[in-house]
């Protein structure tokens, strides 16, 4: 017999990982961004990448992604292909690229067709802007 509740979803607050190679615009997302949901950083595509793999493998979900397009190491392109890939056929994660630069737009509806991004946004961003953006992406 079962107990009353064993099949209960723990609610938990969205996981949001933001990947960019400013260490303080990361400082300051978490500080702003972290009383409300659970906040991963990394500074580069190839950590990005790995803490992903490494959240993946515990069981634990990566909500939202915010990748930053110039990264010092892998363009966010790239860095949003290979978390969709390792999704496999189900999106488990909804990946917005940032970019101080104005991006695109063909890469980015590419991206979208893709299913390796669901929206884009231009830096400077603000943490209002991020927050929007945010629970833009964990609607859906």
């Amino acid at each position: 017999m079962k107990e009353k509740g064993q099949n209960r979803i723990k609610n938990r607050n969205p996981t949001i990982m933001i990947c960019d190679d400013d260490r303080d615009l990361l400082n300051l997302f978490q500080k702003e961004i972290g009383s409300k949901y659970s906040v991963i950083t990394v500074d580069s595509g190839t950590e990005c990448i790995s803490r992903y793999i490494d959240e993946k493998v515990k069981g634990n979900k990566i909500d939202v992604l915010i990748v930053n397009y110039n990264l010092h190491d892998l363009p966010g392109d790239i860095v949003a292909t290979a978390i969709r890939d390792l999704c496999g056929s189900i999106r488990r994660t909804n990946t917005v690229l940032v970019s101080a630069l104005e991006l695109d737009k063909e890469l980015v509806e590419y991206l979208k067709r893709k299913d390796c991004v669901i929206d884009s946004a231009t830096k400077p961003v603000s943490t209002d802007s991020l927050m929007k953006i945010i629970e833009k992406a964990i609607a859906g």
